[in-house]
Parts: C-alpha cells; sequence; structure tokens
C-alpha cells in the first residue's frame, strides 16, 4: 500500500511537471505551489515515511520487529532506515528545493508526532525486542528535525545521526542476541542482574 501511494505521489509529480528527471523537476517547481503539487508532495512523503517508520505509519514496525529473526531485525533496523533517508534526502533536495518551505513544515509535523509516539510508547513496553522498535521510531523523529531544517546543515546532520545510530543499533541487537542463548525470551526481566552476571555484555 505505501508503495502504491508512492508511486500515485511520483506519477501525480511527472503529470504536474511533465518531468521525470530531478533536475528538470527543481527547474520546473519554483513559486507557489499548486494544489495538485502539495498533493504530490504529500503522497511522497507518505509512502516514504511507512518505509522509514514515521509516526502515524509506524504500526508495522513493533510487531515485525517482535516476530523476525533478530539478526533479520537488526538488518532491517538499520538498512531500510538508512536507504528511506537517502531516497528523501535526494529527492528532496535534489528534485523539490524550490517549494522547500511546504515540505520542510510537514516533515517538522512529522517529526514532532514521530518523537512523542515512539518515546512515550516505549515506557509501557515488556518486549526487549518491541522496546528497540519504539526506540527506533523515535531516532526517526530526530532524523526528520534534520530534513525539516531544508538546509545543507540539517542533511548533513543526517546523514551524521545515521552513521551513529547505524553503529549503536547494530551493538544493541548484537547484545539481545547473544542474551537469546541466556534469557527464556524476549522480555525485559530476564535482564535483571545483567550488570552482575556479565558486565562487558551490559556495557554493550
Amino acid at each position: 500500500m505505501s508503495t502504491a501511494v508512492l508511486l500515485y505521489g511520483m506519477a501525480m509529480l511527472y503529470g504536474v511537471t511533465g518531468a521525470t528527471t530531478l533536475v528538470d523537476i527543481s527547474r520546473l517547481l519554483t513559486g507557489t505551489p499548486s494544489p495538485a503539487t502539495l498533493l504530490s508532495v504529500t503522497m511522497l512523503v507518505a509512502g516514504l515515511g511507512f518505509k522509514i517508520a514515521a509516526a502515524p505509519f509506524q504500526l508495522w514496525t513493533p510487531d515485525v520487529y517482535q516476530g523476525a529473526a533478530t539478526p533479520a531485525t537488526a538488518f532491517f533496523s538499520v538498512g531500510s532506515k538508512a536507504a528511506g533517508f537517502a531516497v528523501i534526502l535526494r529527492i528532496f533536495n535534489g528534485a523539490l528545493p524550490g517549494i522547500s518551505g511546504e515540505w520542510a513544515v510537514l516533515f517538522g509535523v512529522l517529526a514532532f508526532i514521530t518523537i512523542t509516539v515512539g518515546n512515550l510508547l516505549a515506557i509501557v513496553q515488556t518486549n526487549i525486542k518491541r522496546l528497540m522498535a519504539y526506540s527506533s521510531i523515535s531516532h526517526v523523529g530526530y532524523m526528520l528535525i534534520g530534513l525539516a531544517a531544508a538546509n545543507a546543515d540539517g542533511s548533513s546532520a543526517v546523514m551524521f545521526y545515521l552513521l551513529a545510530y547505524a553503529f549503536t543499533n547494530l551493538g544493541a541487537f548484537i547484545v539481545i542476541t547473544i542474551m537469546a542463548n541466556y534469557a527464556p525470551d524476549d522480555e525485559i526481566t530476564g535482564y535483571a542482574g545483567l550488570a552482575q552476571r556479565s558486565p562487558l555484555l551490559a556495557m554493550g
């Protein structure tokens, strides 16, 4: 469904500009955007927001994290977000800088909602993988702030944050994978006393 929404947005953007290259779209989209342009941008944000698990498109994330094997979860928790943000930066900075005032506001609202939802719902989790899911959602919100800045500094901040997030998130999932050999399930209560049992693992 998210891919369909994304493709509708791309098709509508083509209908507005008559171009498919990012350079030509950027050249044609200047000034006050038309309602069709705004709708196409909204569809692009919705389709890509689902892929990076931005709220309110994040509902699939906790169930997938919990149900998938931990190594697979580690891969797509980092890979899908890195690829998603790379595409977002390429499209919005490369093709839509002329209407950045409009999509910057949209990303700002998404950032606020995503940070709030991710952090509040993480508080009540009892499963470590669902907790990591909501943690990743909140981190997406932090990265969306860089997109909302709609400038080179914001884009650089997103890339730096993605790099740091990738290493720290993979490290956390390595610990979860190792703990699967000792804990009976993925419940957070199974991690009680880890600092005494295995200080190095707890530090990781």
